[in-house]
């Protein structure tokens, strides 16, 4: 049987389920044991952990998710300015700011440090946005 991540939005035992359906990784399962998917996405310490669920999410979180990554980008610019691979990345970013202009959907939000505040849990199970 298929456990669906909808299922373990308040259910401890299916997340665990869940979280070995998907392979988790044993530092993220030792965590996570005994908690809801609410309880661990309110909690979660690592972002690398909390971008493993939502790629594994039934929603389809693909602006999020480019929100994230360029912020991230501009981020790693700035610790690293005037670097060849800075200016490089910086032309990706204007480039994909430029598109997403065209589209009317600049993320209003300037920075990433709090996945939570961009992608609920609520999103990850493919409710409203």
């Amino acid at each position: 049987m298929t456990i669906k991540l909808s299922e373990c939005l308040d259910d401890a035992e299916l997340f665990w389920d869940w979280m070995e359906q998907e392979d988790a990784c044993y530092d993220g399962s030792f965590w996570a044991d005994g908690m809801t998917l609410r309880e661990a996405w309110a909690k979660l310490p690592d972002p690398c952990w909390m971008m493993w669920i939502v790629n594994r999410s039934d929603a389809d979180l693909r602006q999020e998710c480019t929100d994230l990554t360029l912020v991230w980008a501009r981020e790693a610019i700035d610790a690293a300015p005037g670097s060849p691979s800075a200016r490089g990345l910086m032309h990706v970013v204007e480039a994909i700011d430029a598109k997403m202009k065209t589209n009317g959907t600049v993320p209003s939000w300037a920075r990433a440090d709090d996945i939570r505040a961009r992608i609920s849990v609520e999103m990850l199970l493919g409710g409203a946005k």
